[in-house]
């Protein structure tokens, strides 16, 4: 459920094989899932408030990014501000590696592995923010045909909808 919240989409991130040194990709989530559970397990109480005021600070500086850039959204500057957001979030972790690397944007292929939790987390997040979002420029029953672009930068509209609502109150 916690994962569900995080604002921003899954990411395809850089992995290497121990052996062969090879590269592989994996979702962003689920290297902040077991980041969680182990946080939350593993932890003393001072790490936990620590990585819980770092993970909070990472929202409140994606939020000022994407707010910052200029309308309409660039899919890839919107991306890089994600690739902030979720090297910050896992880096207030004390224990991940500083080495966080993702993939491309184009990366991520419309029915791979990235792309099907990609739209996923969107579906759960129409369900935990659907009355504050508005400005929806994809159905959630058309993120399966939508590119992983297209869904990337829902997620930021989603934001900066919900923002700009915020300050119209």
């Amino acid at each position: 459920m916690i994962v569900s919240s995080v604002p921003c989409p899954p990411l395809p991130m850089v992995g290497t094989w121990e052996g062969s040194g090879g590269a592989s990709c994996f979702s962003s989530h689920s290297l902040l899932q077991q980041v969680l559970a182990h946080a939350s397990d593993r932890c003393s109480p001072e790490t936990q408030r620590k990585f819980t005021e770092g993970m909070s600070e990472s929202e409140k500086a994606l939020f000022r990014s994407l707010d910052n850039l200029q309308t309409p959204l660039c899919a890839h500057k919107v991306y890089e501000c994600f690739c902030v957001y979720m090297r910050s979030l896992l880096l207030a972790s004390p224990y991940v590696h500083k080495d966080i690397r993702f993939f491309p944007l184009e990366h991520p292929c419309r029915g791979d592995h990235i792309h099907s939790v990609t739209c996923d987390h969107a579906r759960a997040q129409d369900v935990l923010f659907s009355d504050s979002f508005k400005g929806r420029s994809i159905s959630p029953s058309s993120y399966h045909l939508s590119s992983y672009t297209d869904i990337v930068s829902h997620y930021a509209q989603r934001i900066v909808s919900v923002t700009e609502q915020r300050e119209s109150i």
